[in-house]
């Protein structure tokens, strides 16, 4: 398997999770994996799918804005500063 399935399977998963939690009201369960979550040991597009996947009930999950600066400390650090702001844009 390449790394690029690897990745579609690992967003697909977590979507599929996330999504579920979501839907059966469990925030508090969402809200403590956005803690234990640690961007700087993902790819990217998993980091990012974190808070794609959390964008619509950002206002019922209060560690959703830490993790959100977590990522942006991390992108920033990673990539070039352009590139980060392109990839956090409309995400906040």
């Amino acid at each position: 398997m390449s790394d690029a399935e690897t990745e579609d399977r690992a967003i697909d998963k977590l979507y599929e999770e996330i999504d579920d939690l979501l839907l059966a009201g469990k925030f508090d369960e969402v809200n403590a994996r956005l803690l234990r979550v640690k961007p700087g040991e993902l790819e990217p597009l998993i980091a990012l799918g974190w808070l794609t996947i959390t964008f619509a009930a950002k206002h019922k999950l209060s560690n959703r804005s830490v993790y959100y600066d977590r990522v942006e400390m991390n992108f920033y650090s990673r990539f070039p500063a352009k590139r980060a702001k392109k990839l956090l844009d409309g995400l906040e």
